[in-house]
């Protein structure tokens, strides 16, 4: 049952990976029902081409999204690894103080915070720039990223936090040496989810970012929607090159992870 879940799981969040490169191999103004209809008959990879000619600045939102990722997402990490840590190692009554307020914050519809954000980010000048999309780093991200690394370190002996605060190390050499080494798994998944936020963020792209300089891949996506409505097979080839970064994120990263664990374990 298991491997039949498995499975299930994986047909059902591959296919629309592949529908999507299916439709970007479709040539433009060829009309079919479905994308399977006459099956590798005149495919063609020209749409590729024609994106960069019908986009200039598409490698720019490249750039502005990759330097959101690198920046914003180090930051999450470390900002929901120290406050994750902070309420696992917390007395009982404070952990649920914050564990309550962490829960609060995650319920809070996100378009709630739309408004304030865009004035806090007009009073301190970071509007149309991408700072304003790295800034919500500082706070975790989301959360739910906060509430995993707390959830793991909870998992971990008190015994050993106590015995390092007893060697008289400090509560951030405690969380170095101790925490985050174990955390690591944590650390990863935390680290793909925000990738994959920061990447895909469009509300935040579109609401503090109006600088064409400034677009990203998520905000170039929907320009390009609002400009060729009716040219399927271009913003699925746009879609596809927009995918392909997170996913190869993830291949090397992944691997990465398990050759550590590897030599970990050896």
């Amino acid at each position: 049952m298991r491997a039949v879940a498995i499975c299930v799981v994986v047909v059902v969040g591959c296919a629309p990976v592949v529908l999507l490169a299916l439709g970007a191999l479709q040539p433009i103004g060829v009309v079919r029902r479905t994308l399977l209809d006459n099956f590798g008959a005149s495919w063609t990879t020209q749409n590729f081409s024609l994106l960069g000619d019908a986009v200039g600045a598409w490698p720019r939102w490249f750039v502005n999204s990759g330097i959101v990722v690198l920046v914003a997402v180090p930051l999450t990490v470390l900002v929901a690894s120290l406050a994750g840590f902070v309420m696992a190692t917390a007395s009982r009554s404070w952990c649920r103080a914050l564990l309550v307020v962490t829960v609060v914050a995650l319920l809070v519809p996100a378009s709630a915070l739309w408004a304030p954000r865009a004035v806090l980010y007009r009073t301190i000048g970071v509007s149309d720039s991408l700072v304003a999309l790295i800034l919500p780093a500082f706070v975790g991200t989301s959360p739910l990223f906060v509430l995993l690394f707390a959830l793991s370190y909870r998992r971990l002996p008190r015994s050993m936090f106590d015995a390092a605060e007893l060697a008289g190390a400090s509560p951030l050499r405690v969380w170095r040496q101790v925490a985050w080494p174990l955390g690591r798994p944590t650390a990863f998944a935390v680290g793909m989810l925000a990738a994959a936020w920061h990447w895909g963020n469009l509300s935040d792209a579109l609401l503090y970012v109006s600088r064409t300089e400034s677009t990203t891949v998520a905000a170039g996506l929907r320009n390009l929607a609002s400009i060729e409505p009716a040219n399927h097979p271009l913003l699925l080839t746009a879609a596809l090159l927009a995918t392909v970064p997170v996913v190869a994120l993830f291949v090397v990263a992944h691997r990465a992870l398990l050759a550590r664990a590897v030599r970990s374990a050896t």
